[in-house]
Formats: structure tokens, sequence, C-alpha cells
């Protein structure tokens, strides 16, 4: 009788290792990720830029009246960090933004120093697309019904703002 019950004990333990490892998996927050905010004076679009080397991130931060390159970024846990500073009317805004991914959403706090004063705001984002993360080229395979496979190269470029390829 115990011989019946070990499948399903073994396969007991494996699922609870595998729900294990994918919580302890941290959500990669590399990528493009663009939320509209609306600070007082009507909304803004915001983009932010994100590129993950071993746990380090660079990028930029733009609100379309300025683009600024991130200062420091880093993951800890579950949760990341990006810091830069912006220039606003000539005073020098420090900006920290944390945030927590999931799937291709994430939330967060922004802090901003603005001449000592220290303001809060909730964040939230999608996944977005900017040019440059569809600019060059893109190696595809192509499994064809009858067993083969193509694997053509796509090139995409941008020119005054329009994109075309070949």
């Amino acid at each position: 009788m115990q011989r019946r019950f070990l499948p399903l004990i073994a396969l007991l333990a494996y699922g609870l290792t595998a729900s294990v490892q994918a919580a302890d998996e941290v959500k990669d927050p590399a990528g493009t990720w663009m939320w509209e905010y609306d600070y007082g004076q009507g909304p803004i679009d915001n983009t932010l830029v994100l590129k993950n080397k071993d746990g380090k991130l660079t990028g930029y931060y733009d609100n379309g009246d300025a683009k600024v390159d991130l200062t420091t970024g880093e993951i800890k846990d579950d949760e990341f960090t990006v810091e830069f500073t912006l220039e606003l009317d000539g005073q020098e805004i420090k900006v920290e933004m944390t945030g927590e991914v999931t799937d291709d959403e994430l939330e967060g706090l922004i802090t901003a120093d603005v001449g000592g004063e220290i303001l809060e705001f909730d964040w939230e984002a999608e996944r977005g697309l900017v040019t440059a993360d569809v600019v060059g080229a893109w190696e595809l395979e192509i499994n064809s019904p009858d067993g083969q496979v193509f694997t053509p190269t796509v090139k995409i470029e941008e020119k005054d703002g329009k994109l075309s390829g070949k």
C-alpha cells in the first residue's frame, strides 16, 4: 500500500520545490517602463529604460522635457532601486525610484529631494517600447509544417523618426 503513495508524495514534493524555486526568483526589471503622472500641472508621460548586468542597473529616465542617465541602480531581493538627478528651473532634484516587478507591471515609490524638501509619490508602470528597443538586426527562426527551418534576419532602422527595414 505504501508503494502506491510514493509517486504521489514524490509529485507533491516536486511541486512544493518548484513553487519555492519560483518564489525565490527575482523578476528582472530590465526593459522599457512607461507611465503617466500628474504632478499638479497636467499629465506627463514618463519613460524609464533599464538594462541589467549582474544585478547592476543602468539606463535613463525621460519625461519629454529632460532625459537623464541613471547615476546608480541595483536589484536587491525582490526590489530594485535607481537614482538620477534632474534639473528644473536651475534647481537640482535628486530622485530615487524603488519598485517591484510583477509580470509586465511594476509599482513602487518615487522619492524626490527638492532643495531639502522630500516629496514622495507612488508609481505604477507597464512595459512599453521605445524606438531603440526595436532598431537593429533580428534573427528569426521559422519552423514550417514540413519540418524545414528558416532563419531569416530582419534589419530595422530609424531615420527622421520613422522606422524602416529589410
